[in-house]
């Protein structure tokens, strides 16, 4: 509905038409034409009504807008718009509306697979706060048909949310903009896994997959991961694999190994991305091989995708040839860049169709640039409204099987995953990306619930393409590809600017009412597979995951088509008795408590627990599972006993594992030993209980820590020389506190300190004189001379009488020192040689 208010409505009503487990949606437009006007108001709409009073409700959202840039790579204003885009759950408040803010809602109706088919009425009414006159009332109408679209959508997705698969850098994005961290490494993952969670089932409920299902990425619950892989709903989920690290993800990779080899059609689902748009060139072909031949020890048979994109038009030259010779043989998913069939439409049509006919798969990967409807995810002008709907229809005229996108909720700083931006407010800072990786939007920041992640008007409408796929596959399956064909070339068409090729990477829509061509072919395949009376013809029941009493189970049929529906089973109690192997835990103290857990079938059977200390019982058999522990268990073995009694007098008795009880804090002594002088090795010897306790060291020189010495041991240096050291250590037991003692203190004997002698001769007498300066300068100084290394004197100087090398020996002594003992340098000494006539 489009309503100028103080004009008459351009159409009072609106119709939609849809199957039975499908979504369709409309927008409601509000805005005032005269400058100054003001209202607050508020949209109603009601129940919609169908035959026998059957009632449908809708879901309404007030849509925000977005600003965006209009252009490409544009660094300025230039172009720049708002664009209506989040949906916000919307509960009937008053918003303000004038000439500059129009307001606009999306009202959704979902209909459930056995919903009553026929025509439903419901009425839309705005008010304005204060009046009991409606501002305008108009009507919607819907067809439901007597037919259920599959609970699973025929079109494969694989959409990026966690990107670990291909190694992308804005995994923590999501988290990030929520206010949280990385669940990987966050101190409590507790909000950060259900954000995780609440994404991926945010998309799943739009019919998308995500790359990564949430408990392969948390590993919290083996059993939901399993439920996840075995829902109808997720037509792929990528296998764990970094390239740039394969072996950290070996563990993960074999969990999902050994879940699907259970049921070998589940196998399908599952997809390794290694390599992301290759250069088509040996060295990324061996990189491809590399990952296959680490990838099929593990996982045989795989299926991988690789997407690429030709951009050149020179043969050998990244053609479309050049990319499918490289993926031949190495990956069974042929996924080109959307804009790649505007490369070679011609070649890359007839590789895919040959791809088929071998076995392998078809993907399409709209992204990068801005190509047309092949590219529906930018927030901007170049695709507004119903035209992103056209996709799957391409998709499907182009034999495409599944679609395969980038990221849904990039939410950083472009390249960082350390500096958060705010969508609501920053998406013209995204230039590079200008939204086309945002179909989530962050909750927190509007106030509510963290894991209450918003959804955009584009997820909504790539949804309604997936449902039209789905009528396109049914509508061939059941009648015919010659019904199909026609209504698909009255929605498409080639090129007249260029015959025999798609200009703008893809096939293009037919100008003109679109939205009104859409409305009349959907219409058609409804009526006609309503008129053929189609419903789903499926096999039998089959149970994948039995019912336990945490998890209800999950059963599967396949329906014509392939198309898969789940039914849930509940759990069903029996009354054979069992127990679970019982757990002991607790505070391992004196003083602590002990508890036993475990879990007993049928639940109210009787169970009695009895503590052991060693093999002596400490307890009678109780029904309390916890236990005091006493000063006379320290050091102990305890065990605990659970008996557990059901019905015609069964019993069953099973034992814990032992827990060793701590003993009690004590610090006894604390002593330093050794020689107290530098060079020598002093130990402190701490005694204390329990033995396990934590020990920490500090060396203290008088009342000053020694920066490094926290050991048991330690060397005193020069610095150490006549000062008194002391021994802080601290012994610590979690639950029970910390005891800190100090040591005796020792004293570091002195130093005698001598600079380095120096002799040279007297210029006067030729005599060798020596010098040096010694500290303490009281200490007693002695000198040897040596000549040619024979003793020829002492004393200071030293009167050489023949010719030789002269070297001094000097020693420093003082009570309560240790010696100090030097030489000084060598000095020729030359005898002259006197000749008489």
């Amino acid at each position: 509905m489009y309503n100028y208010l103080g004009w008459a409505f351009s159409s009072s009503s609106y119709s939609i038409q849809l199957a039975r487990n499908e979504r369709e949606g409309l927008q409601a437009f509000v805005w005032e034409k005269t400058d100054g006007v003001t209202h607050n108001v508020r949209l109603e709409v009601s129940d919609f009504t169908g035959p026998g009073g059957a009632k449908l409700t809708p879901t309404v959202y007030r849509e925000a807008y977005m600003l965006a840039q209009g252009g490409w790579f544009s660094a300025t204003d230039a172009g720049m718009g708002y664009f209506a885009d989040a949906l916000i759950p919307y509960d009937g408040e008053y918003q303000t509306l004038d000439a500059v803010n129009s307001l606009v809602w999306y009202i959704e109706l979902l209909t459930a697979k056995d919903s009553v088919p026929g025509d439903y009425t419901a009425t839309v009414t705005l008010i304005e706060e204060g009046s009991t006159t409606p501002l305008r009332t108009g009507t919607i109408s819907a067809h439901v048909w007597d037919f259920a679209l599959p609970e699973g959508h025929y079109a494969t997705t694989a959409f990026g949310n966690f990107n670990e698969a291909s190694g992308y850098w804005m995994t923590d994005s999501i988290l990030y903009a929520s206010g949280t961290e990385n669940p990987l490494s966050a101190e409590d993952p507790t909000e950060a896994k259900a954000i995780i969670k609440a994404w991926y089932d945010l998309l799943l409920d739009h019919g998308v997959s995500g790359y990564e299902l949430p408990y392969g990425l948390i590993d919290d619950d083996p059993r939901a991961l399993a439920e996840y892989i075995y829902d109808p709903r997720v037509t792929s989920f990528s296998i764990p694999y970094n390239k740039h690290q394969p072996w950290a993800h070996a563990t993960e990779t074999q969990a999902y190994y050994d879940i699907i080899s259970q049921h070998p059609d589940m196998f399908d689902k599952a997809f390794f991305y290694p390599e992301d748009e290759p250069a088509a060139n040996a060295q990324y072909a061996a990189w491809i091989d590399d990952a296959i031949s680490y990838i099929t020890p593990m996982w045989p048979d795989p299926h991988i995708v690789v997407p690429f994109g030709a951009w050149a038009t020179e043969p050998g030259d990244n053609t479309v040839e050049d990319y499918v010779e490289m993926l031949r043989g190495r990956a069974d998913i042929l996924c080109p860049i959307a804009g790649t069939w505007q490369v070679d439409y011609a070649t890359l049509s007839a590789a895919a169709a040959e791809w088929k006919q071998n076995g392998g798969k078809v993907w399409l990967y709209p992204g990068g640039f801005p190509y047309a409807s092949l590219d529906v995810f930018f927030w901007n002008g170049i695709n507004p409204g119903l035209d992103r709907r056209a996709l799957l229809w391409q998709a499907y005229k182009l034999g495409v099987e599944g679609i395969l996108y980038w990221q849904t909720a990039d939410w950083e700083a472009y390249g960082t995953d350390a500096n958060a931006w705010d969508p609501w407010l920053e998406g013209q800072n995204q230039v590079q990306l200008n939204g086309n990786a945002q179909l989530v939007y962050p909750a927190a920041s509007l106030g509510l619930d963290s894991t209450d992640l918003i959804a955009s008007l584009r997820l909504k409408q790539f949804t309604d393409g997936l449902e039209d796929y789905d009528y396109l596959t049914l509508a061939e399956d059941i009648l015919g590809e010659a019904f199909v064909e026609p209504l698909l070339n009255s929605m498409l068409v080639m090129s007249d600017d260029n015959p025999g090729s798609i200009v703008n990477a893809g096939i293009q829509y037919r100008p003109g009412n679109w939205t009104g061509q859409l409305d009349a072919t959907r219409k058609a395949i409804g009526d006609a597979l309503e008129a053929a009376q189609w419903d789903y013809t499926c096999g039998e029941w089959t149970e994948y995951l039995a019912p336990d009493a945490t998890h209800e189970g999950l059963e599967l049929r396949t329906c014509n088509g392939g198309a898969q529906e789940s039914r849930r089973t509940p759990y069903v109690q029996d009354f054979t008795l069992r127990l679970t192997q019982p757990a002991a835990t607790g505070q391992t103290t004196v003083g602590g408590t002990l508890d036993c857990t475990t879990t007993v079938n049928p639940p109210d059977a009787e169970v009695y627990y009895q503590w052991f200390r060693g093999s002596k019982a400490v307890t009678a058999k109780e029904t309390t599972s916890t236990y005091t522990v006493k000063a006379a268990d320290a050091g102990q073995d305890m065990v605990c006993k659970v008996y557990a009694y059901g019905y015609d007098g069964a019993e069953l008795v099973k034992y814990s594992n032992h827990l060793v009880i701590t003993q009690p804090l004590a610090f006894t002594s604390l002593t330093v030993t050794g020689t107290p002088k530098v060079g020598s090795t002093l130990t402190g010897t701490a005694v204390y209980t329990p033995a396990d306790a934590t020990v920490t060291y500090q060396w203290y020189r008088e009342t000053s820590a020694i920066g490094g010495a926290k050991a048991a041991t330690y060397v005193p240096v020069a610095a150490d020389a006549g000062h008194d050291l002391v021994l802080k250590v601290s012994v610590t037991v979690t639950g029970e506190g910390t005891i800190t003692k100090y040591s005796n203190h020792v004293q570091v004997a002195p130093i005698l300190t001598m600079t380095q002698p120096v002799i040279a001769a007297d210029p006067a007498t030729g005599a060798l004189v020596a010098t040096v300066a010694v500290t303490p300068a009281d200490a007693t100084v002695t000198y040897q001379w040596f000549l040619d290394a024979k003793l020829v004197g002492t004393g200071s100087q030293y009167q050489p009488t023949q010719a030789g090398d002269a070297v001094c020996k000097v020693t420093a002594t003082k009570a309560g020192y240790d010696p100090v003992v030097k030489y000084s340098n060598h000095i020729a000494v030359l005898i002259p040689v006197v000749i008489r006539y």
